[in-house]
């Protein structure tokens, strides 16, 4: 299960993670309302789980006046045969560095393990396989959690100064907790100390991460009650895995996941989509 940018800048700010200010929108309209509150200078990301949405068109830079026009133009378009129902309108800032921090679920060990790289920003993949001595890895033992000093060499990895790096290692040890808590299987926060760029990967979560991504993802949704019965049954022990099919901007369907044996066993493969 995926979330998008805006969902996943939820689930940062509630770990207390800093996130630029925005807000997300299914109209021009609303886009144009959220600019104008802002009162700067505005991004506008097309909210599909497809990566190249810069490329594509998907993102674009807008004045408030011209908010409404540059969502106009991208709600309704297709990036990679999805079709973009929403817009995330945020600040456009300036990116102090290329700096990436990800943590995913290792399969063979079935430990998190965070990446960090100086050289990241959006182009992470291609560092791994033409420099990938650029990128620092640390396995996590989940009995003791990302522990402070840990996080704190991590950063350093990242940040020549000391400040820089103190925040950067608190920003990881949050980070670390969100992902832990909602059961997720990949997080990355992308350009600097904020998340200016945020991507989750949820797996089969528990039940408080269910609860908490519901309550943040379905939100005036027709398909809520049916939802809600999934998360019923998951709370009387059923497992249940929420499937996203944004076809109408809606969480689609839950379906039951096979119990016995295997019910714990991590999915085939990380796959790594983009919020």
């Amino acid at each position: 299960m995926n979330l998008h940018e805006y969902q996943a800048r939820a689930l940062l700010k509630a770990a207390g993670i800093p996130v630029p200010d925005g807000d997300v929108a299914g109209t021009p309209e609303e886009a144009a309302a959220i600019a104008k509150r802002l009162g700067s200078r505005v991004v506008i990301k097309a909210q599909v789980h497809a990566g190249g949405r810069g490329k594509a068109g998907g993102v674009k830079l807008a004045d408030p006046g011209e908010a409404a026009a540059v969502a106009g133009k991208i709600l309704g378009m297709t990036i990679k045969g999805l079709v973009v129902h929403k817009v995330l309108v945020a600040p456009a800032a300036e990116i102090a560095s290329e700096s990436y921090v990800g943590l995913l679920v290792d399969r063979e060990s079935q430990r998190p393990v965070f990446m960090v790289s100086r050289a990241g920003g959006v182009d992470i993949e291609e560092v791994a396989a033409t420099t990938p001595e650029k990128i620092v890895r640390l396995a996590v033992d989940p009995r003791y959690g990302l522990m402070s000093h840990q996080a704190f060499d991590l950063a350093l990895a990242l940040y020549d100064d000391v400040g820089q790096a103190r925040a950067a290692a608190t920003i990881m040890q949050q980070l670390y907790r969100a992902f832990v808590d909602n059961g997720a299987q990949l997080a990355e926060i992308n350009q600097g100390l904020m998340a200016l760029r945020a991507t989750i990967h949820m797996g089969l979560l528990g039940r408080e991460g269910m609860r908490e991504v519901a309550n943040l993802c379905v939100q005036k949704s027709h398909h809520a009650a049916r939802l809600a019965e999934a998360l019923d049954e998951l709370l009387a022990g059923a497992r249940v895995e929420v499937e996203t099919l944004e076809a109408d901007g809606a969480w689609e369907r839950a379906r039951r996941v096979p119990s016995g044996p295997d019910r714990h066993r991590l999915p085939p493969g990380i796959q790594h989509v983009n919020a």
